[in-house]
């Protein structure tokens, strides 16, 4: 029996800035003797533009259809735009992780990330070459909210089909979020600490690590593997230096030595040895099973091999450390919880609204920290 000739995928890449390619330029795919699945993919640069009521009504859509020859954009005023088209089979190869069985989506979702992984390899082959700045690594959020593909025959390129998958939430001309007076209130309460802070010269120790965790939430949506990983560990660090800053308040209120405590210790040593002792809990870096192994190895790890190895992730990596990222911060806030009789300061400090938190607190936590709420307490008390 013959066997099948795989067919072709050819998806439509509409950039958020230009290239110093001419039109018409194609790149690859190279020899089959290199395995690697980016090499099976084909890139075409191609230049055109859409006139400004097209452009403000579907710069994709309109943009697309003048590539193909369907829409005529006219010769009144235009923007010129940037697409990369790129073309790859619908094989699976050893080098993406894949199921034994992938489904349909699964084999869909790897296809076009090796489509999006050579376009980035061909953005970044241009800023080497042309030290221009302008240009950077596409993200899912950066693209058109739809993406449009063909499927072609193997072997004929007779064209089978023409879809669209949707990609991201953005939305064209419209506004993203809807209004909130709750929020509105929220963030009212955010910014009332952030002057209070500023006016003793000491911020809520919380507050930064929430924004980063909410930042690197948003690089990891927008397909931005490495900002996504550094900025969900800085976050970690951020928020665990945080309660530990916290504890030690409220062992001693007056104290003014906690910068200095907090200077000596490493990271390494607050997660294995400081925290530990005054939380409680299963710490160990070794058992993945935990809240805080699962951490130490799918982030804590991972964010280490791109910082001094230069090892660029894998998308696939991203769900692990992004659910290890989540699961850990809910076992602080959990043995936080279990030990708000001794460290009510810390408590606050997790659950306060001003600071990001949820205020979920139970009548015996509320009247923990009835005391402390409305007040800095993250300052030390001054000595008279």
């Amino acid at each position: 029996m013959p066997q099948k000739i795989p067919n072709d995928l050819l998806f439509y890449f509409l950039l958020p800035f230009d290239l110093p390619i001419p039109s018409g330029v194609i790149y690859g795919p190279v020899s089959d003797k290199y395995s690697e699945s980016l090499n099976h993919v084909s890139l075409r640069v191609t230049h055109t533009h859409v006139n400004f009521q097209d452009l403000a009504e579907d710069p994709y859509g309109y943009g697309f259809s003048t590539i193909i020859g369907t829409h005529d954009p006219g010769e009144e005023e235009r923007s010129w735009q940037t697409w990369i088209q790129a073309k790859t089979t619908d094989e699976i190869f050893a080098d993406e992780p894949a199921s034994s069985n992938p489904s349909a989506d699964e084999r869909f979702s790897i296809i076009f990330e090796r489509c999006m992984g050579a376009v980035n390899s061909l953005i970044g082959a241009s800023q080497v070459a042309t030290k221009e700045n302008l240009m950077r690594k596409i993200s899912k959020e950066g693209l058109a909210p739809q993406i449009i593909y063909r499927v072609f025959e193997g072997g004929t390129d007779a064209l089978l089909c023409q879809s669209s998958f949707r990609l991201n939430n953005k939305k064209y001309n419209e506004r993203f979020a809807s209004y909130s007076h709750d929020d509105a209130e929220s963030i009212r309460a955010v910014i009332d600490y952030e002057r209070r802070g500023a006016v003793e010269g000491r911020h809520h120790p919380i507050r930064v690590a929430r924004q980063l965790a909410t930042e690197g939430h948003a690089r990891l949506m927008s397909g931005d593997e490495i900002s996504a990983i550094i900025m969900m560990q800085s976050a970690v660090e951020k928020y665990l230096s945080g309660v530990f800053e916290m504890i030690l308040l409220d062992e001693n209120p007056s104290r003014s030595d906690i910068d200095q405590i907090r200077g000596d210790t490493s990271f390494k040593s607050l997660f294995t040895k400081m925290l530990p002792d005054k939380l409680g809990g299963n710490w160990s870096t070794s058992n993945t099973s935990t809240p805080a192994g699962a951490y130490w190895v799918r982030l804590y790890g991972l964010r280490n091999q791109i910082i001094h190895s230069g090892h660029e992730p894998h998308w696939r990596d991203l769900p692990p450390a992004s659910e290890a990222f989540h699961d850990l911060f809910a076992f602080v806030d959990e043995q936080v919880a279990k030990k708000s009789r001794l460290y009510p300061r810390a408590l606050l400090a997790v659950t306060d609204p001003g600071a990001g938190g949820d205020g979920n607190l139970t009548k015996s936590q509320r009247e923990r920290v009835q005391d402390l709420e409305g007040t800095l307490y993250w300052c030390p008390i001054k000595q008279e």
